[in-house]
């Protein structure tokens, strides 16, 4: 003897269909959320290793005696750094180094690094930047013992 459940349960294939068609409406909504989203995220990291490759840059001139700053760094103009700021000719950031001697005042030189970053989508140097000045002074010793 056999027993008839009239009481079906589960989903109708039109409900399911439905439930399908809802769920892409909502992934394909949230799609370009998150490539900009993830795209924003990439531009702020590049912005954050353009400044670091600035500041170690600055580092390294602070370490030389005043009278080498001109002569180190002037050959350092538009050279293509990695992440770390090692030269690298496939690097994604270009940096140039600005050695300008009695600026602003005699007596001064004044250093200023800019780091370029490269367009993610075109693969050029499309104009993004972050730069930093510091300004360097020899050290006069007075000669006289008291």
């Amino acid at each position: 003897m056999r027993i008839r459940c009239k009481a079906r349960s589960g989903f109708s294939l039109t409900e399911s269909v439905i439930a399908l068609v809802i769920v892409a409406l909502v992934l394909a909504g949230s799609y370009p959320l998150m490539t900009s989203t993830t795209r924003k995220l990439y531009q702020a990291r590049d912005h954050y290793v353009a400044t670091t490759i600035c500041l170690a840059q600055i580092e390294r001139a602070r370490d030389m005696p005043y009278d080498q700053l001109l002569s180190a760094l002037s050959n350092d103009s538009q050279v293509r750094v990695n992440e770390t700021g090692s030269t690298d000719p496939t690097g994604r950031f270009r940096r140039t180094t600005t050695v300008t001697v009695n600026s602003p005042d005699s007596g001064l030189t004044r250093v200023t690094v800019t780091t370029e970053m490269m367009n993610r989508r075109t693969g050029l140097f499309s104009g993004e930047s972050e730069s930093m000045s510091y300004i360097f002074t020899s050290y006069l010793s007075s000669g006289g013992a008291s």
